[in-house]
């Protein structure tokens, strides 16, 4: 809710308060421009995450076929166990865990830029293309 305009004398004048002008509203064309941006910064992004996935994936395989080799069912289930510890000291010695944080830090410098190209309208082929190639994160 918006505060009633405060007059205020000057010299005995009553003189209402100059209204502050508003943010133009951004264009289709600009949005779609920012989109298209933000596209083409997540391709050059996404090379990288990439490898840390493969990194991550090749690092939780191996902890999660040790911990299957390994320990019974039970045991790898029972959350705070010897087999729980052997996962975690493979993942932290393979680099899955380090991958993991990266990744985690990757997504969330693209969030912003996913939302804002799901926001914005696609009206040219290039605006098409950042839709195409938004990331969930």
């Amino acid at each position: 809710m918006r505060a009633a305009p405060v007059l205020t004398l000057i010299g005995g004048t009553a003189v209402l308060p100059t209204p502050v002008p508003r943010k133009a509203r951004a264009t289709a064309a600009e949005r779609e421009a920012k989109a298209i941006q933000a596209g083409e910064m997540i391709g050059r992004l996404l090379p990288a995450y990439v490898e840390l996935h493969r990194l991550w994936a090749k690092g939780s395989g191996e902890a999660h076929a040790y911990v299957d080799a390994n320990f019974s069912e039970e045991e790898r289930y029972a959350g705070r166990g010897p087999a729980d510890t052997a996962r975690k000291s493979i993942y932290k010695n393979s680099g899955a865990d380090t991958a993991q944080q990266a990744m985690n830090a990757f997504c969330r410098k693209l969030a912003p830029l996913a939302r804002l190209i799901e926001a914005a309208p696609a009206e040219t082929m290039k605006g098409l293309r950042a839709k195409a190639l938004e990331v969930q994160p």
